[in-house]
């Protein structure tokens, strides 16, 4: 029996070799940032389980993660020379 799914990848355009070529590439990295957060969620339950707590660098949604401040706010403030009112 023949798997329908299965094809000659010589028999592709070169347009849709490179089209299969980016969806694979984008398939591949989907998958791994689900094992990277499933991961980091399993690590989590054991550590909660073992009544721990854990930071992970670069994990998102971490508990007390703090948001960049805007480079903006920062410059705003240092262009008011000290002493003076706005």
């Amino acid at each position: 029996m023949t798997n329908p799914s299965v094809f000659n990848i010589k028999d592709l355009s070169d347009h849709d070799l490179e089209r299969l070529v980016e969806d694979g590439k984008a398939e591949l990295a989907a998958r791994d940032k689900r094992r990277k957060e499933d991961t980091i969620a399993r690590i989590r339950a054991m550590a909660s389980d073992a009544g721990l707590s854990v930071s992970i660098n670069g994990a998102r949604g971490r508990p007390g993660g703090k948001t960049k401040r805007q480079a903006d706010a920062k410059t705003d403030r240092a262009v008011v020379p000290a002493g003076t009112q706005e």
